[in-house]
């Protein structure tokens, strides 16, 4: 939920995740990936980012807003106040003082208390959270 809340607020909650956890303790943060989403506005769209336009209609609009009305939903829509790209996220992470940033696939991890706990697919449906999310974990050394 960290694209619910601004930039600075943002990096005071790793801040404060970091405090909290034990060493070698995990952060995984899912949230739109503002990279993706951008691209949506390209001339060459592919299949994925296609079926994301139409699916995002379905549910949420009509069937002929076009890919910027589909970005403006992503960034303004559910009160979104920061959505990320992966580079950001990453700086804000490493300013917070957490090591070993890595990207992860939406549902998965090396840790299995971390699977499986992304479930904004279950309103968007998987394929569309699948991609439109980034999800990164990183950890507190010692």
């Amino acid at each position: 939920m960290i694209e619910h809340v601004s930039h600075a607020a943002g990096a005071r909650l790793a801040a404060e995740v970091h405090r909290v956890l034990r060493p070698g303790g995990v952060f995984r943060v899912a949230t739109p990936d503002l990279a993706t989403i951008a691209q949506l506005v390209l001339p060459q769209l592919d299949e994925r980012a296609r079926k994301y336009i139409a699916t995002s209609n379905q549910l949420f609009g009509k069937p002929d807003d076009t890919p910027a009305v589909v970005v403006n939903r992503v960034l303004r829509w559910w009160g979104h106040e920061f959505v990320y790209d992966e580079a950001t996220l990453r700086q804000l992470l490493s300013a917070a003082r957490f090591s070993n940033v890595m990207r992860c696939t939406v549902g998965q991890s090396d840790h299995s208390p971390l699977r499986e706990l992304e479930d904004h697919g279950d309103v968007v449906g998987r394929e569309m959270n699948a991609f439109e999310t980034t999800v990164l974990e990183a950890t507190k050394l010692a």
